[in-house]
């Protein structure tokens, strides 16, 4: 799912979503899928991810949130 929301796939992301994936997952970065859309300008993932429970609170290591 992250590698769908950084390349901006949205359906991919829809698909992903819909067969169990985890929209809160993190990377080794700590970085999760809204993290990774909203930093690569993919407002349509960001939204879909938000309409599926994304958490807006979740920090990545280094200290930036979504």
């Amino acid at each position: 799912i992250l590698i769908a929301c950084e390349n901006g796939h949205v359906e991919v992301v829809k698909l992903l979503l819909d067969n169990g994936a985890s929209v809160n997952e993190v990377d080794e970065d700590g970085d999760c899928p809204l993290f990774v859309a909203a930093g690569n300008g993919h407002a349509d993932i960001v939204k879909c991810l938000l309409e599926h429970g994304a958490a807006t609170e979740l920090v990545n290591n280094a200290g930036w949130s979504a």
